[in-house]
Order: structure tokens, then sequence, then C-alpha cells
């Protein structure tokens, strides 16, 4: 059987698969080879142990490094997990309903929080965020 992942809202092709693969492998082959996923149709997929590292960001970033993503939580005023990806793009950090820069989150925070104790909670996430750059981010 042949597995192919189509978009849910358009039913567009995203990716065939090859035969005799699992729907996992399968996902780990189009992710590897850098497929756009975005809006696949993965609600019955069994993505137990499946690594998916390389799957872009979004339609314009991609995920580089060997460890791209980092998240820590839950956390703040959301009490949520924030993530950092390490994208080609530069880092980027998706906390609650704020998607962006590293940069623009750091400013987000101050303005919203300041000094007070989830301010101080995210400025601690950015600290460890930059030691993961700094680890992680492979030399150009």
């Amino acid at each position: 059987m042949t597995h192919v992942f189509k978009n849910r809202f358009t039913d567009a092709v995203i990716y065939e698969g090859e035969s005799g693969l699992t729907t996992r492998q399968n996902l780990e082959k189009a992710t590897a080879s850098r497929a756009n996923l975005y809006g696949a149709d993965l609600s019955s997929a069994n993505l137990s142990r499946a690594n998916l590292s390389r799957a872009k960001f979004d339609s314009e970033k991609v995920l580089i490094g060997n460890r791209p993503y980092f998240a820590i939580g839950p956390i703040g005023s959301r009490c949520a997990v924030v993530t950092l990806w390490l994208t080609d793009k530069g880092p980027m950090v998706k906390a609650g309903c704020f998607t962006g820069t590293l940069d623009e989150f750091v400013v987000a925070c101050e303005r919203t929080h300041g000094d007070s104790d989830h301010g101080k909670e995210y400025a601690m996430a950015v600290l460890m965020f930059e030691a993961h750059i700094s680890l992680w981010t492979p030399a150009e």
C-alpha cells in the first residue's frame, strides 16, 4: 500500500510515500527530504517514536542543526510550554499566541511582564535559549 499524504483542506497531494513502509517511516522520509507537510491530515497516523526533527517550521523557515528545537515549560503567565526553533532565518520562539524572533520575544516579555515573577521566569528561559543557540547552531 502506498501512503499518500494530502492537505486536509484542499485534498491536494503533499507527499507520496513508498509502498511497504509504515506511515511513520514514510513521514520520516518525507521530513528528511524536506517535504512541506503543512496542512497534512495526520489524524489517524500513529507517530509514536517518529523522528520528525527535520520538519519545516513553516513555509519559509527550515529547521537547522543537530537539536533544532528546545522547549521549556510549563512556565510564565500561561503556565505553558515556550518553544525555540533554530531556523535558517534565525531563532524563532512560540509562546501562547506569540510567534516571532528571540529578540521580539524579549521585547514582548519586557513590555508585558516587566520585572514580575513571570517576567523573571521568561528572562531565565531566554538565557537557556541563548545557551542552546550557542551550542547547537551549525557554523556557517
